[in-house]
């Protein structure tokens, strides 16, 4: 009987892919449990750095207060122990009124299996109707990352059922 075993990369996608998930239902703990302790990330408000977990928890915390964002990674490279993730990122009003939606590029440092370092490389893209188009509900911005979202859709849903 074969042993399948995940490489270190995919170890990280599935690690980064929970964090989102949990971050998109408002679950501060799951998404912490993606952090190392004393994690260094980024606060794209302001520009400043936030160190350990209670200082992003309190920033995402104050964060959903405000809006509403929601990011779903469409693509993931690796380079040694670093993951970019981009990152199709739509942000709500709270009535629900959609604010931005854009590609994010957010690079990941690992460090024990755990994110010790978040950077946000390139914020921006395109705006909400603008440069996007829409198929069936589902943006789409050029084939290769079309069928990236489509596997990295089913992914999150294989995540879902577990």
């Amino acid at each position: 009987m074969q042993t399948m075993t995940r490489t270190g990369a995919e170890q990280r996608e599935l690690l980064l892919l929970d964090g989102y998930k949990a971050f998109n239902k408002r679950d501060v703990g799951g998404a912490l449990n993606m952090l190392h302790t004393d994690v260094d990330w980024a606060n794209d408000a302001t520009g400043e750095r936030m160190h350990g977990h209670h200082a992003v928890r309190d920033y995402w915390l104050q964060q959903w207060t405000d809006i509403n964002p929601q990011v779903m990674p469409v693509r993931f490279t690796h380079e040694g122990d670093t993951v970019t993730a981009d990152v199709l990122q739509v942000v709500h009003a709270l009535d629900g009124t959609v604010l931005s939606e854009s590609i994010v590029n957010h690079q990941y440092t690992f460090r024990d299996w755990r994110v010790s370092r978040m950077e946000i490389l390139h914020a921006g893209g395109h705006s909400h109707g603008h440069g996007m188009e829409h198929v069936d509900g589902h943006s789409s911005i050029g084939a290769p990352e079309t069928e990236t979202v489509i596997v990295v859709q089913a992914v999150v849903m294989e995540i879902e059922t577990r």
